[in-house]
């Protein structure tokens, strides 16, 4: 096996058994893994950019970037408790969304 190989095998297993244990926020744990591969040569910088160029990466980055916006606030708590009771079953918690974001009760 080449150094290249040795070392990849070694940052994916490093990757899987950080992700696992939740050692790191998993975003952080890539860029590790992505930055050693750089510093290292075996990746080059093009190779490493060129996954941000599919459109549905950049939706799910967004996502990602909107959800923790809004666990931040305050307000979206504050919908929630309005919206749903406490009291309520996990059943009963799932009819009550399905039947939120099927219909037209929520005008955003």
């Amino acid at each position: 096996m080449s150094f290249e190989s040795l070392v990849l095998a070694a940052l994916l297993l490093f990757l899987l058994f950080a992700l696992y244990r939740e050692l790191l926020h998993p975003a952080a744990t890539f860029m590790i893994v992505i930055a050693l591969l750089l510093l290292l040569g075996i990746l080059e910088p093009k190779e490493a950019l060129q996954g941000f160029s599919n459109p549905q990466v950049a939706v799910i980055v967004l996502l990602l970037v909107i959800t923790s916006v809004l666990k931040n606030f305050k307000t979206t708590a504050l919908l929630f408790k309005k919206v749903i009771s406490e009291n309520l079953s996990y059943k009963n918690f799932i009819f009550h969304f399905l039947y939120i974001f099927t219909t037209d009760y929520i005008y955003f």
